[in-house]
């Protein structure tokens, strides 16, 4: 039993400072020998400061607070194109970078950083794996899964859920000058969730129905019928991997210290919520597979069972960890891009008339009655301004707008755009950064489609190789083409549909970093359309 003798708990709290003195002593005295003895041959380059050269929290702390692509992207507006960002890391805004890190020609010679070993629970997933080997493995389960021929065969999961969008938003809406705001970022987010939901476990999640991502989880060792309230699945999905970016930055080794923190106990919370809806719905998915006879193809079947029906016998929480990529992959990628969209073509009024004139001559005259009519990828994906609007919004806000990290294995060392970077040295492409490149784009801040449409074949070439916005690359993101055909359906559909306007005409989205893009809420009024004559 605990002493309370003051002396015994004074002794114990001068014993703690002085432990944690000493721990952050030597901390501060590795990093500075690091410093000092460059082993990476990294002082040649630029250092937003001296913290951000010698430790890693320059990077923790603007990936805590959600600004680190901004942060990086002045960086290199003030330093430069290749920036020291860590220890041992390097920034690199360069168009030849991406091909010398991301490429084809980079297997065996880079790999996924460390960072990514945080991002694993206790299984890794076909995204965060870093061993060549067992992301082989988990290929060769569901990759045909994301194929765009497999996805197409989706189609008519993502039109029954949008035309249950589209059931909502009218109720918003009407053929007068009435109308009513909402957050349409909320109501994406539940239409991708409720697709991916589909796609990945076989059943819904119900948000759009419900009109709320309040759901239901389970936890690893409780009873598979016992469930328990997660209050907002996508918060608790944003904020989880935003507090998982940010411990990326540091030593896995310390994960559990940092946990036990107040800020980190809190973000730790969040996993642990968005875990349970995955245990949950994994759990399900197992029952009913063993319940009935035919259960519908989703991307759990292809984890659960081999071509030939048989048994692949994973263990549980790495069909766990396999179904929280999975839901992330399809939802907040897509939802972010469309709700950029709708802010970009919302403040660039000639872009959005140009918009749709382009779809009233593909999909015909606006409707008036209640159908609920949903553009196919096959009458939208040869639009060639919607294709422009699409490029254009995904260029300037990216899904994933921070440069992924990959460790230098090769012992040589590699040359990237150029320069010689040893082995154990991290590099990066600062996607945000390099899609923003004035170089590359000129007037690069500015929001027109018109530059995908225009211009000589050696500047569309050069924009096309600087394009990255789900990476590239042979461990670009899984759900780019789950994305692209649900981006270009609903954009269609609902700019065809409906006028779409800021409440707020002088609205500047609060973009958030996690692991993908968050643009936050975006308050519209939305009205019907009028049939043109």
């Amino acid at each position: 039993m605990l002493s309370t003798d003051p002396a015994v708990l004074i002794g114990l709290l001068c014993l703690s400072i002085a432990g944690l003195t000493g721990v952050a002593a030597f901390f501060f005295i590795r990093a500075v020998y690091r410093y000092l003895t460059d082993p990476y041959d990294l002082k040649r380059f630029p250092a937003p400061s001296i913290v951000a050269a010698v430790t890693p929290l320059w990077c923790f702390k603007h990936s805590a607070v959600g600004n680190r692509f901004q942060a990086l992207d002045d960086a290199h507006q003030k330093l430069g194109e290749m920036v020291r960002i860590g220890p041992d890391h390097v920034s690199i805004n360069m168009l030849e970078a991406i091909k010398d890190i991301y490429g084809h020609g980079s297997m065996g010679r880079l790999m996924k950083a460390d960072f990514y070993d945080t991002l694993a629970g206790e299984y890794h997933n076909i995204a965060n794996t870093r061993d060549r080997e067992e992301h082989q493995r988990k290929r060769k389960y569901i990759s045909n899964a994301f194929a765009l021929s497999n996805i197409l065969e989706l189609e008519p999961k993502i039109a029954g859920t949008l035309s249950l969008l589209l059931s909502k938003l009218d109720q918003m809406a009407s053929t007068t000058e009435r109308s009513r705001a909402l957050d349409v970022h909320d109501w994406l987010s539940f239409f991708t969730f409720d697709v991916i939901s589909q796609v990945a476990v076989g059943e819904t999640f119900g948000f759009l129905q419900n009109g709320s991502d309040q759901f239901r989880g389970q936890t690893k060792y409780g009873k598979p019928g016992k469930w328990h309230v997660v209050p907002s699945t996508i918060t608790s999905q944003r904020a989880a991997f935003r507090f998982k970016v940010a411990l990326g930055q540091m030593s896995k080794a310390w994960y559990d210290f940092w946990t036990r923190i107040l800020w980190f106990s809190r973000g730790k919370t969040d996993v642990d919520m968005f875990t349970a809806v995955a245990i949950g719905q994994v759990r399900e998915r197992i029952r009913k597979d063993k319940d009935l006879e035919a259960f519908p193809p989703d991307f759990m079947s292809r984890l659960l069972k081999d071509k030939e029906g048989k048994p692949r016998n994973l263990p549980f929480m790495e069909l766990v960890s396999e179904a929280i990529v999975l839901l992330n992959a399809g939802s907040d990628t897509t939802s972010s891009g469309l709700t950029s969209a709708i802010w970009e073509l919302a403040t660039h009024p000639a872009a959005r008339k140009e918009l749709q004139k382009e779809l009233d001559g593909a999909l015909g005259e606006v409707e008036l009655d209640n159908g609920f009519r949903v553009a196919t990828y096959e009458q939208v994906k040869d639009l060639k301004y919607l294709q422009a609007c699409l490029t254009e919004t995904l260029r300037l806000n990216p899904p994933i707008p921070y440069g992924p990290p990959r460790l230098i294995i090769d012992p040589k060392g590699v040359m990237v755009a150029g320069e010689h970077f040893r082995y154990g040295t991290t590099v990066s492409v600062p996607t945000y950064s390099i899609m923003r490149h004035p170089d590359i784009f000129p007037d690069p801040n500015a929001f027109r489609p018109e530059r995908w449409l225009e211009g000589d074949e050696i500047r569309k070439e050069m924009m096309q190789q600087a394009y990255i916005p789900f990476s590239t690359g042979p461990r670009a993101c899984l759900g780019r083409n789950l994305a692209t055909i649900e981006q270009h359906i609903v954009l269609a559909t609902l700019f065809h549909r409906y006028d779409l306007e800021l409440v707020d005409k002088n609205f500047i989205p609060h973009l958030k970093e996690g692991f993908n893009l968050d643009p936050g809420p975006l308050p519209i009024t939305i009205r019907r359309r009028k049939r043109n004559h």
